[in-house]
């Protein structure tokens, strides 16, 4: 019976807590799908021509990581 009592007096903040798992449950949902729709690859630039300078841009805007023979990724 204690449990019946409980249920009685916290009847709204119960289904107000339902209701917002399911919102949650929801807009995850979808935006899982949604981001599983628009997937796309990664850009790889191939048989790049690495300029005269060391390291980096001459501005320093990016640099080159070296993780595969003739595939580069710019950060």
């Amino acid at each position: 019976m204690e449990i019946n009592q409980f249920l009685k007096k916290h009847q709204e903040e119960i289904i107000l807590f339902i209701v917002v798992i399911l919102i949650s449950l929801f807009s995850f949902s979808l935006g899982f799908i949604t981001a599983k729709l628009e997937e796309r690859k990664p850009i790889k630039i191939e048989r790049f021509q690495i300029p005269n300078f060391k390291s980096g841009s001459p501005d320093g805007r990016f640099s080159i990581l070296f993780l595969k023979p003739k595939v580069f990724y710019l950060v």
